[in-house]
């Protein structure tokens, strides 16, 4: 968990003088937006996920279920015409 903290404080520039907390860096940003795409379900699995395989197969997860998600999507629109 230390080390999920410390990659947030990092991206927040916790105790940077010069810009406010409320400054993300641009990979914080893409971080929190593909979080926002998944569900309380694929949120609960990759909380999981991080405990067993740390945060880098918790982010190979994330990887797959977002592309997963476009996919269906994709198909979806194909066939909606």
């Amino acid at each position: 968990m230390s080390e999920l903290i410390a990659v947030f404080s990092s991206a927040l520039n916790a105790g940077h003088p010069t810009e406010g907390w409320t400054i993300l860096e641009p990979i914080a940003e893409r971080c929190l937006q593909t979080l926002s795409k998944l569900d309380n379900d694929q949120l609960c699995k990759i909380g999981k996920i991080v405990q067993l395989e740390g945060t880098h197969g918790a982010i190979l997860e994330i990887q797959k279920m977002v592309r997963n998600a476009e996919t269906r999507s994709l198909n979806v629109s194909l066939f909606d015409e």
